[in-house]
């Protein structure tokens, strides 16, 4: 999915006013929901229905090579709008003809499960017959499905690394042909793997990233391990610490810096501009001003709700916790991301991709030959906490053997329940170190620095060093399948080697050796592609006594 791709200016000041086409169109028993007109490029105008009827108003520079979408009235992705079909194909982008008008009257549309589409068939002269969608009795193939294949065909493969580096894939557009833009689309290239897990994407772009964090102690971990229940799930969702979402996008350079941003979220019920529950987290770049733990929907700098705080100079960015359930935050829920320009706003749609619900599971841990058996749910469980943390062996040597995450099945693709996620990057990323000689005899916290991962060898590996890179670890090879608590999978390394190197670089300022009796507490973690301003990430984290 590409995330992020900011187009036209659509909103313009009286100085700047553009010429606009009037798309209008019946969308009866739509109530409540909305129509997106999306650009090429990305950007979006967007329309509540009213009675029945909508009109958008697109400046006319950018009617060619618009699609238009529907939203239903919790702002959750519905579908896109087919203006024509024949044979094999159907047709859903605005071509040249359309933008020499001053208004197109499209007529109504009939929805149907995962699209809608045009009563009468819009002419050819007004389309983009270039631009179709395969379609299977004139419906989309990623209709209904978010986009993901089930079986990909050599037909639609792209070479999606290589058109990505060349910046040709804006987010407007459909490059698998499957009827979904890139910005809402979770399978851009039609390869059957989801865009956050496929490593062919190699994104140009930013997005929306996720983050898991549980230890043993917790309920509802791993289907793999427990098995989970849905109660378990938002339990985890809704603590204060378990799950986060990340907003971040970054501006090209050649469009210059906008002077605010925020989201418009519709009615989405832990974002909407009335009730949302999403709360501020920030990020570690984040302002000492910025208001943690307040309603993100009262985050008003530019006087909008759903505020972005721009970090590192050049991006627009907010780190939330949702306070919602998995059912409340579900894959396709739709974001309006608006820019303040000098000019005016310019708007871009991109939707929520599919993310964990569970974290990746160890059922045991060796090092030195003593093996340990992680215990979940129990309070006082090997590895939860100071008091039991796993003695880590002299030598230092780890072997974990653990369960993949899941997330949620994807509806209309035949997925069932939960998914064991495939392709993600396995590593130890080293958190908090606790020292003796606290009060009562207690531990510690030492000031951590700098994040690094331990990599197979022992060697501690920072996202700014030469091998940045491996930071996130190897990718396992397999795909997505069903949960099967038989397929477990292995990870080693060096702990005392990784944590010696990385004292060595500076990681705790002031600290120049680990003393015994000190612990180690690290996140096990499941990460996604890389993007700039991060990465999925599901994480389980365990204690180590030295």
């Amino acid at each position: 999915m590409v995330l992020f791709g900011v187009g036209a200016l659509l909103v313009a000041g009286p100085a700047g006013a553009a010429k606009k086409t009037s798309l209008k169109l019946k969308v009866p028993g739509l109530t409540g929901g909305s129509v997106l007109a999306v650009g090429a490029t990305g950007s979006t105008v967007k329309a509540g229905v009213k009675g029945g009827t909508v009109n958008l108003r697109v400046p006319r520079s950018r009617v060619s090579g618009t699609s238009l979408h529907l939203t239903d009235r919790t702002g959750k992705y519905r579908g896109p709008v087919v203006l024509s079909s024949t044979g094999g194909k159907a047709y859903l982008v605005l071509g040249k003809g359309a933008a020499q008008r001053k208004s197109l009257t499209l007529g109504a549309v009939k929805l149907s499960k995962g699209h809608a589409s045009l009563k009468r068939k819009l002419p050819q002269g007004l389309l983009s017959t270039k631009a179709f969608a395969k379609a299977k009795k004139g419906v989309p193939i990623g209709a209904g499905r978010l986009g993901l294949q089930a079986t990909p065909t050599s037909s639609r493969l792209l070479d999606s690394r290589a058109l990505r580096a060349e910046g040709t894939i804006p987010g407007g557009t459909d490059p698998d042909r499957d009827g979904l833009p890139s910005n809402i689309d979770v399978d851009d290239n039609g390869n059957g793997i989801l865009d956050n897990q496929d490593a062919s994407q190699v994104p140009t772009a930013d997005g929306i990233f996720a983050a898991m964090v549980l230890r043993p102690s917790d309920s509802g971990v791993n289907v793999n391990a427990t098995g989970v229940t849905d109660a378990q799930i938002d339990a985890n969702m809704l603590s204060d610490y378990g799950f986060s979402v990340t907003f971040f996008f970054s501006l090209p350079p050649d469009q210059g810096q906008a002077t605010g941003a925020w989201v418009d979220c519709g009615a989405l019920p832990y974002c909407n501009a009335e009730s949302g529950t999403a709360l501020v987290g920030g990020l570690s770049e984040s302002s000492a001003d910025l208001p943690r733990g307040t309603p993100w929907r009262d985050y008003r700098p530019f006087g909008a709700p759903n505020g972005l705080e721009l970090i590192r100079g050049f991006a627009w960015a907010m780190g939330l916790a949702p306070k919602a359930t998995s059912a409340q935050l579900s894959p396709g829920d739709l974001y309006n991301v608006n820019f303040q320009r000098p000019g005016g706003i310019e708007v871009t749609s991109v939707a929520l991709p599919a993310y964990p619900v569970t974290v990746p599971a160890v059922r045991t841990v060796q090092t030195g030959g003593v093996s340990t058996n992680i215990l979940y749910g129990d309070p006082n469980g090997p590895g939860t906490n100071d008091g039991t943390a796993i003695p880590l062996s002299p030598s230092g040597d780890v072997s974990m053997v653990y369960w993949r995450p899941q997330r949620r099945a994807i509806p209309g693709t035949g997925e069932e329940g939960f998914i064991d996620m495939g392709r993600l990057h396995y590593t130890a990323s080293v958190g908090s170190l606790r020292l003796p000689g606290g009060p009562g005899g207690g531990l510690i916290q030492v000031p951590y620095q700098r994040e690094f991962t331990c990599d197979a060898e022992g060697n501690a590996i920072f996202p700014d060093g030469p091998e940045g890179a491996s930071f996130f670890g190897p990718a396992d090879p397999s795909n997505d399948g069903p949960p099967n608590p038989a397929d477990t999978r292995t990870y080693t390394t060096n702990l005392r080697s990784c944590l010696n190197q990385g004292v060595a670089a500076g990681a705790f300022p002031g600290l120049g050796s680990v003393p015994a009796g000190s612990v180690l507490n690290i996140a096990f973690t499941a990460s996604g592609e890389q993007r700039r301003g991060g990465a999925d990430r599901a994480a389980l984290q365990l204690s180590f006594g030295l």
